[in-house]
């Protein structure tokens, strides 16, 4: 349990499409702050689905300490993954 809502501007870029690696190969990256309104709706529609659903959210940390919120669908063929922006 995320414990707190997630907004938007804690995000740096979410992911949407199959597991594994999260390459980009199996799915799509949007980035924040971005001037595609496509994109930036996807980053709002993930971060709503990420904090809907906090129960379930998995929580760990990636490359240069970065916090990343990750919530598989139920038949684990998918899954939304919302990357936090590093404090530096």
């Amino acid at each position: 349990m995320l414990g707190t809502e997630i907004k938007i501007d804690q995000v740096e870029k979410t992911y949407r499409g199959k597991t594994g690696c999260a390459c980009g190969c199996g799915g799509e990256y949007y980035e924040t702050g971005s001037s595609d309104e496509v994109a930036t709706k996807e980053v709002i529609k993930h971060i709503k689905h990420i904090n809907k659903n906090s129960e379930r959210v998995t929580t760990w940390v990636g490359f240069s300490n970065q916090l990343i919120l990750e919530l598989e669908n139920p038949s684990g063929t998918s899954v939304t993954r919302v990357y936090l922006k590093v404090n530096k």
